[in-house]
This record gives structure tokens, sequence and C-alpha cells, in this order.
């Protein structure tokens, strides 16, 4: 048929429509063969079916870097369908999300095999694939034991799966904080932290020069004085002093702003 008639005429001349699911099957030229995108001279050049009929019929371009997806929420199942109804312009990823692959299987899903959810915290990205922290850390502890009982030792829990901490407190999110990556537990640190000042307090009476303990001390490091609005307290128990903690991050700010700028 003449590429100078009007589109639609053409459209409909080579068109079947599938009664259940109101596909308008074009049955002219494929990409492919069957199965396919239908394609079709229109303006000069050879375009697919449904991105054509998609911009005659609607008036509007496809925007720039998006593809016309045969969406199949609503009915559509043919790749050479052109009914604007079954046609709807989206990105390329969002495209590959709604198909049947393998990879769109794959991104669609929420949790890995083993039932942890693929939060921000618990995945990283190895080759492109999402690879779940929680089982590698669980495959790495089981490596590392049976290495360990292959050369004959002892090997306890990992600690992930402690509960408690080895003078028997138990890992609460009240009781936890996070140093290096490791659970530690705030009653043993503000345990070791009391010994620790008792130790320096005794150490101060015997010895008046000696660096006084924390609690002994009316001013930091840097002569500013720890009153309670220039204190704060750190997880381990211990208090800073707010005037040269600011300091430190305006220093820490400023070199970073050189950085970006060199």
């Amino acid at each position: 048929m003449s590429a100078s008639l009007p589109l639609l005429p053409r459209l409909w001349a080579r068109t079947e429509v599938d009664p259940q699911t109101g596909c308008y099957r074009w049955t002219g030229g494929k990409q492919g063969g069957p199965g396919t995108y239908g394609q079709i001279n229109h303006k000069g050049r050879t375009r697919p079916v449904h991105v054509a009929a998609y911009e005659e019929l609607t008036g509007q371009q496809v925007p720039d870097g998006h593809h016309v997806d045969h969406v199949a929420a609503r009915g559509c199942r043919y790749r050479d369908c052109w009914n604007i109804a079954h046609l709807e312009p989206v990105t390329p990823r969002e495209n590959v999300l709604r198909g049947t692959s393998p990879a769109a299987l794959n991104a669609r899903k929420t949790h890995c095999p083993q039932g942890h959810e693929y939060t921000p915290e618990n995945t990283r990205l190895a080759d492109g694939s999402r690879v779940c922290r929680t089982c590698e850390r669980a495959r790495a502890a089981r490596f590392y034991r049976a290495k360990q009982e292959a050369a004959g030792k002892t090997v306890g829990l990992p600690m992930a799966e402690k509960t408690h901490c080895v003078n028997g407190h138990e890992f609460t999110p009240e009781n936890t904080f996070l140093d290096k990556g490791k659970r530690r537990c705030r009653t043993c640190a503000r345990e070791s932290s009391r010994k620790s000042q008792q130790r320096r307090r005794e150490e101060y009476k015997r010895n008046p020069t000696v660096r006084p303990p924390m609690g002994e001390k009316t001013h930091c490091a840097n002569g500013h004085e720890l009153t309670p609005e220039n204190t704060f307290a750190r997880n381990v128990g211990t208090v800073g002093c707010r005037i040269c903690a600011r300091e430190s991050a305006r220093k820490s700010q400023a070199r970073r702003r050189a950085r970006m700028k060199t």
C-alpha cells in the first residue's frame, strides 16, 4: 500500500483484532519474523508500528530516552499490537522491569532466597547483581568454622548469633552500639570507663602531677570550661567538649572543601 496515504487507513488495512485481548495485531512486515514488532514506512523512514501509531493517534512525541511499552496490565499480550490503549511511554529500566525476562524477575524480588529483605544496609552490588550481606556473613562464618574445626580448634558462636556479651548482658537495642562495625555492650563499656576513672582517681591522689581523671577536670585539654552547657556524653560514658567538637567539625569541612576545589 502506498506510503503517501494517511497512516490510519494503512494500519487498518493490515490489522486483525483479537476479540479476547482487544489487541490490534499488525499482519504486515515484522522486524524479525513472527512474534516480533511490526514495522511500517512512515514519514520517509521505517518505524515500529506501535511507535508510529502512538505518536500519530495521540499527537504526542515519545520522550527522548523512552520506549513505548505494551502494558500487560491492560491486557496486551502481543508485540505487534498498536492499540494505543495498550501502549505507554516508559524508561528503558521500567520497560525491562515490566517484562518476564530473568533480569526483570530478579529485579522485582524484595527478599533473597533465604528470606532476608534487600534493604540498602543489607545489600551490595557484585558484577551488577545484588548480594545479601546477611547470607554473605553466614557463608563466611560457616567457612571459618569448618576451617577451624578441620584444624582441631574449638569454635564459639559467631558474633552475629550471640544474644549476650561475654559478661552476660543481653544485646538489646538500648544496650548495644557499633564500634568499627562490631557490636559492643553499653553496660560493659560504662563499667570499663568507670573502672578506668577510678584507677586514675587513685593514681591522682598518689601523684597530683599526673593528668587528673575526667571527673576531677574543670576544663578540657584546650582550656574550655566543662560546664553542663558545654559538655555532651559519648557512647562509652565519657564527656566531651562541645566547643572542641564544633571546631573539629569546622576544620574537617574546610579540609573537605579544599580537596573538592583541587
